[in-house]
């Protein structure tokens, strides 16, 4: 099983209540460990880190795709409220 720790620096970040322009966001385990602006330093050299400048990380969101029915243009405001 491959590792399934690593950390995605230098993205903007939306965690649904407030903009990270330059940030970081750690997952350890398989899981979000931490979100912010400045990685830990506890993080090991070992750890495999992605830096993606100019991308925007929603971290949390599963599945968060919708075809608004075709481009429908009631579908969107119904599909997120």
């Amino acid at each position: 099983m491959a590792d399934s720790s690593f950390v995605i620096r230098d993205v903007r970040i939306f965690t649904g209540d407030e903009t990270i322009d330059n940030g970081y966001v750690l997952v350890e385990g398989g899981k979000i460990k931490s979100v912010g602006t400045s990685a830990p330093s506890h993080i090991g050299a070992g750890v495999k880190t992605i830096s993606k400048p100019g991308h925007t990380v929603l971290p949390g969101f599963i599945d968060a795709h919708n075809h608004a029915d075709g481009g429908d243009p009631k579908a969107l405001p119904q599909g997120i409220s």
